[in-house]
């Protein structure tokens, strides 16, 4: 909804407001990349970057989430039904290698009888939950609202170049010993299933 992407040279800007399209179409908006030793601007055409329900994900994404879902030894699903081929089944990839699955969403999935942990329970407060009890500390939003108030000014034309990752060496991580059986404290709402064996 935030990000548009450029058809010439790929790079991706997030704006402070909602696009205004969906479906990969053009936004009226074109790249201002430099060209090589800055003769020009590339000037393509920017998309959005929201699949509509007919759309196929692209090869490149498929294609890495693919990969990274084989490699991954634990696959933890936020907030989806998993209905959505072929996305919905890259967490069996981790299953089938040998990895486990966790499930996190507010209803039953079709891929719940796979998991090894489902969570029936608002992703937000799981994850808060989550993180409370690893001692990492969830940083404070600084970037664009991610919602608007009426009273909120946005400049559309500022884009914020997001290729890079973001430092996560200031998170204070805490040794913990796995062999310490501590039943972990969710949301009242949370309803914490573990899986058949």
């Amino acid at each position: 909804m935030f990000v548009e992407e450029c058809t010439k040279c790929g790079k991706q800007y997030v704006r402070d407001c909602v696009v205004g399209t969906m479906g990969l179409k053009p936004t009226g908006r074109f790249c201002d990349v430099p060209k090589v030793r800055g003769l020009r601007a590339c000037r393509g055409k920017l998309v959005d970057t929201i699949l509509d329900w007919e759309d196929s994900l692209p090869d490149k994404d498929l294609n890495l989430a693919d990969e990274a879902s084989r490699k991954a030894d634990l696959a933890i699903t936020l907030g989806t039904s998993l209905q959505i081929k072929p996305s919905g089944n890259l967490p069996l990839l981790t299953k089938r290698k040998g990895g486990k699955l966790v499930i996190i969403n507010l209803q039953p999935t079709k891929h719940d009888r796979y998991a090894d942990l489902r969570i029936h329970g608002y992703v937000d407060e799981v994850m808060t939950q989550l993180m409370h009890r690893l001692n990492i500390e969830i940083p404070v939003w600084t970037g664009p609202p991610t919602k608007l108030e009426p009273k909120d000014e946005v400049n559309n034309h500022h884009p914020i170049d997001c290729n890079g990752i973001s430092d996560s060496s200031h998170i204070k991580k805490e040794e913990r010993n796995p062999c310490i059986d501590e039943k972990p404290h969710l949301p009242k709402r949370a309803k914490v299933e573990t899986a058949c064996t």
